[in-house]
């Protein structure tokens, strides 16, 4: 498994948005399957937005999420 990092869309004060958040990929026969619980409904949609992943095996920081950091405030999302 590994931890996928990037937005998510949510509603601030009744406003679109695009949140940070970050969500597990497992592989499984070949393939990478992203895996979000954090709503309870298991699935990752259109509603994300994956930036960046990591195993952070050996990884003692949060550098991994540095490509999302670096995102914040230059990325433009419409949403229509």
């Amino acid at each position: 498994s590994r931890v996928a990092h990037g937005l998510v869309y949510v509603e601030r004060n009744n406003q679109p948005s695009m949140g940070f958040h970050m969500w597990t990929e497992a592989y499984v026969r070949g393939r990478w399957w992203p895996l979000d619980a954090t709503q309870g409904l298991g699935v990752v949609g259109a509603d994300h937005i994956k930036l960046s992943h990591d195993t952070y095996q050996g990884v003692d920081s949060m550098a991994p999420m540095l490509v999302v950091q670096g995102c914040i405030g230059k990325i433009k999302v419409s949403f229509d």
